[in-house]
């Protein structure tokens, strides 16, 4: 009698067990358990995906630049837009937040033509260029998703810092010309002295902003747009220009590179590590 109790007992114990083994998600089997964005869900656990990846973008600077005095018009800008391209390395956390550093081509150029008042048919050209070979270093913010569905296509937001260290203080350009115009009927209407120097500022700090439209078309690669501001320090690039005349005042004026500049292209990210992190959920 008393074996037959302790049995009955024990059945009652497993049956017990098995019943809520079937209710609580510590024991089911993989099978049985919740699929959530395609991977098996963990009673107590919570999966994020962390890539590293090398990232290549290229695309177009659009420059602007700033002349203090024209000179009614004698002395005119020209805005000569760049190609530029950067590569960096970064961290993904789970599409939400990126980390990149890297590398940054950033070409500065200014141009500008004076015309001689006896000859406004031929404009004299002055240019300097200086490629800024810089180091920056972004962090990127998951503003929201676009596609509901696969929730791989995003729109970040960009804040970052550039550093150049290469750029010391020098004289990229320097003119000093005289030009005698031919003689003509009347003689030498008008000759002109022309000093000019393109001058880079010494090291300097420039912050980054912006939006990516960024989507993964496969594990491994990424494609995006992008668009950022590169703000720079106030006197990054210039140009001074000097103009003696015979026949009219001196003309003294200066050129310099616009603060904000647009950096407007494509992106190419290849995840090169994916990795699955673990956390626990919040009770």
């Amino acid at each position: 009698m008393t074996k037959s109790f302790f049995r009955a007992l024990l059945l009652i114990n497993l049956l017990s067990a098995y019943c809520f083994a079937q209710q609580n998600d510590y024991y089911k089997l993989p099978k049985e358990r919740e699929i959530e964005d395609g991977r098996i869900t963990l009673p107590n656990l919570k999966t994020n995906d962390v890539y590293w990846y090398a990232s290549v973008n290229g695309g177009l600077k659009i420059q602007q630049s700033e002349l203090t005095n024209s000179y009614e018009g004698r002395i005119q800008t020209i805005q000569p837009n760049k190609l530029y391209w950067e590569a960096s390395l970064g961290l993904n956390k789970a599409d939400l937040w990126q980390f990149e550093l890297g590398y940054l081509n950033n070409p500065l150029s200014l141009e500008y033509q004076l015309f001689d008042r006896s000859n406004r048919l031929v404009p004299f050209f002055f240019n300097g260029s200086f490629t800024d070979h810089s180091f920056s270093a972004t962090y990127k913010k998951r503003l929201f998703t676009l596609d509901k569905v696969t929730r791989k296509t995003r729109l970040n937001l960009l804040l970052g810092l550039k550093y150049s260290p290469m750029a010391e203080a020098q004289t990229i350009n320097d003119f000093d010309i005289t030009y005698i115009p031919p003689l003509g009927g009347r003689g030498i209407v008008d000759t002109l002295a022309i000093k000019s120097s393109f001058d880079l500022d010494s090291p300097w700090f420039s912050g980054i902003t912006g939006l990516e439209l960024i989507g993964r078309v496969a594990d491994p690669i990424e494609i995006g747009l992008f668009g950022k501001l590169l703000i720079d320090s106030k006197n990054t690039f210039g140009a001074s220009i000097n103009v003696e005349s015979t026949s009219s005042t001196a003309l003294e004026s200066r050129l310099r590179l616009n603060q904000l500049n647009w950096l407007m292209g494509v992106t190419l990210r290849w995840n090169f590590h994916h990795a699955i992190e673990y956390t626990s959920k919040e009770p």
